[in-house]
């Protein structure tokens, strides 16, 4: 959260507890001011002293608090000592929420160059295009007789370094020209990331081709 999105939460959250006019009373902001600049003297002092507000160290013994402004300094003060997301939670419970509405924030990135977080939407994923075919020579190495003709089929598949074995939909076998009842049949068990199981119908064998970064033509044999 921007510590504006803060001061406008930290801002509602009071508006039930205090009236309009207080907020507005231009005694009340100079007091706020002079009681912050007190409470920033004395956590210069002593950083040692447990913070009376939130519960930390780090970053002085700061007073009670009497107006929004001063909640909204001391957020700002202890985002040098500790995390935004664990001052908000110590403001409130519900501290994901401005006026009821849940707060949403962008996908970030960590940028090492800047050693900052910044608003970057996520990598695309690794697409390929790629050629699948069946070959009745490699049926052959298993024992199989791949007699029936089948299609030759340009795809875009998902290049991912985390799989141990190539994975396909039954929609892409269909396109090759074959029926779920003519997968090799197999004992293999496969899992997820999150190791939830996958069904396995069976297996078929695969020329996969392609193109590398310089343009020449490489190829796979895949039990797929």
């Amino acid at each position: 959260m921007t510590l504006e999105e803060v001061t406008q939460f930290v801002e509602a959250k009071d508006s039930g507890k205090r009236s309009a006019s207080r907020l507005l009373d231009s005694q009340t902001v100079q007091a706020a001011s002079s009681s912050y600049k007190k409470a920033k003297q004395t956590a210069v002092r002593d950083k040692n002293e447990v913070c009376t507000y939130c519960g930390k160290k780090g970053h002085g013994k700061v007073h009670q608090f009497v107006s929004v402004n001063q909640i909204a300094l001391h957020i700002a003060i202890s985002v040098d000592t500790t995390t935004v997301n664990t001052t908000l939670k110590s403001i409130s419970s519900d501290s994901h929420k401005i006026n009821g509405r849940t707060l949403a924030i962008d996908h970030h990135l960590y940028d090492n160059l800047s050693d900052t977080w910044i608003i970057k939407a996520s990598q695309p994923q690794p697409f390929v295009n790629l050629v699948l075919r069946i070959l009745p020579e490699d049926y052959e190495a298993f024992g199989f007789n791949m007699t029936k003709r089948t299609n030759t089929v340009a795809i875009s598949t998902i290049a991912d370094t985390g799989c141990q074995s190539c994975l396909a939909g039954i929609k892409v076998i269909h396109r090759l020209g074959i029926h779920q009842t003519e997968l090799i049949p197999v004992n293999m068990k496969m899992h997820t990331a999150n190791n939830k199981g996958i069904t396995i119908l069976g297996a078929t064998i695969l020329r996969i081709s392609g193109k590398d970064d310089q343009g020449r033509h490489v190829e796979t044999r895949q039990m797929t």
